[in-house]
């Protein structure tokens, strides 16, 4: 399976991000910007987020994106 993509499962990271920082509106934040249909949307999810908890913003940066 050398070719085969890895994904992210949002509901598996929005339950992480839960567990983590106990916190249903940066789980819900994390949530809408994967859901985003343009980049604008996701990064004025993601500043809201950085402004709430800039250690959720760095957790979710440094999952990377080699799985997105």
């Amino acid at each position: 399976y050398n070719h085969a993509q890895h994904v992210i499962c949002v509901v598996h990271l929005w339950r992480n991000v839960m567990a983590k920082y106990k916190s249903s509106r940066l789980a819900n934040l994390m949530s809408a910007a994967a859901r985003a249909f343009t980049v604008t949307e996701f990064n004025k999810k993601f500043i809201e987020i950085q402004k709430i908890s800039p250690n959720c913003a760095a957790y979710l940066v440094d999952i990377g994106n080699d799985y997105i």
